[in-house]
């Protein structure tokens, strides 16, 4: 026993600043930025789903030991999303009041506006994007309707114009193109680089000599296999979409937080994580 009297024992959720009624919305975006949503950020409206993107987002920094998407402001909060998730709903982006602000209309008048408003490096490389457009009336493939204004516009290797890097203010960042950077290898492989450092590499040679073949295939099938449930975790909490994010009951149930990674190696751990009604009942909410 570790002298805690389970009897007394309470869970209280605090810091409810800036929560309110579904049907009273007093603010148009709330949550700190590296952990808002991106209905909040379009003005989109919000409702429940926005605590379960935020809670993807701490789980992920948990992981990767820092903010999965730190944005200098909302313009590149947005950018570093994309960057891992790809472009959002087109229904989002319709229903945003601020979409404007971040993407623009795949089509022939909005794009050719864009471009004579663009900071272009020559004047060659101005004819060369109105060449490319002049062959289609979208930049991209029509089933791309909108596209992120901070992406810079380049040509492809077929001739056509297509999707660059981009630069984002104030900071400056360079944020890839949309889906650019997958969130597997955003958020594990770092992690995966500490864990043999941490517990392998780090033994004596002697010892490490003896473990490097077996042991090291073991830990690392071992993290392959947390990762992909972690990922799939993400990947539900993460999701453009608020109506297509887990809902919190099934989180729990989750397959991720029910089987953990033993990080002793030495075999696996089953911690089921089960909420009977008598702990329930004991959570406070004051």
């Amino acid at each position: 026993m570790n002298g805690v009297d389970e009897s007394s024992f309470f869970v209280k959720l605090i810091d409810f600043g800036s929560s309110c009624q579904m049907n009273q919305q007093i603010y148009p975006y709330i949550q700190s930025r590296f952990y808002r949503a991106p209905e909040v950020i379009l003005r989109a409206g919000y409702e429940f789903g926005i605590d379960m993107w935020s809670f993807g987002c701490l789980i992920a920094e948990l992981i990767k030991g820092l903010p999965i998407f730190a944005g200098d402001d909302e313009f590149d909060q947005l950018a570093c999303i994309m960057e891992i998730l790809g472009l959002p709903d087109r229904e989002l982006i319709r229903k945003g009041r601020s979409s404007y602000k971040y993407f623009i209309d795949n089509n022939y008048h909005s794009l050719t506006n864009y471009l004579a408003q663009s900071k272009l490096r020559s004047s060659a490389q101005k004819i060369s994007y109105n060449v490319a457009l002049s062959k289609d009336d979208s930049l991209l493939d029509s089933k791309v309707p909108y596209l992120p204004r901070y992406c810079e516009l380049g040509l492809g290797s077929d001739g056509r114009a297509a999707l660059r890097p981009g630069w984002t203010k104030p900071s400056g960042q360079i944020r890839g193109t949309p889906g650019s950077a997958r969130l597997p290898r955003v958020l594990c492989q770092q992690r995966t680089v500490r864990y043999e450092q941490s517990k392998l590499l780090s033994k004596p040679h002697d010892e490490l000599s003896g473990i490097k073949g077996s042991r090291l295939a073991q830990a690392r099938a071992k993290l392959e296999e947390d990762t992909r449930d972690l990922t799939d975790l993400l990947c539900k909490c993460l999701c453009w979409s608020s109506e297509q994010r887990i809902q919190p009951a099934e989180a729990l149930q989750h397959h991720w937080f029910n089987y953990g990674f033993n990080a002793t190696m030495s075999h696996s751990i089953s911690m089921p994580l089960c909420l009977s009604n008598s702990v329930m009942g004991k959570i406070a909410y004051n």
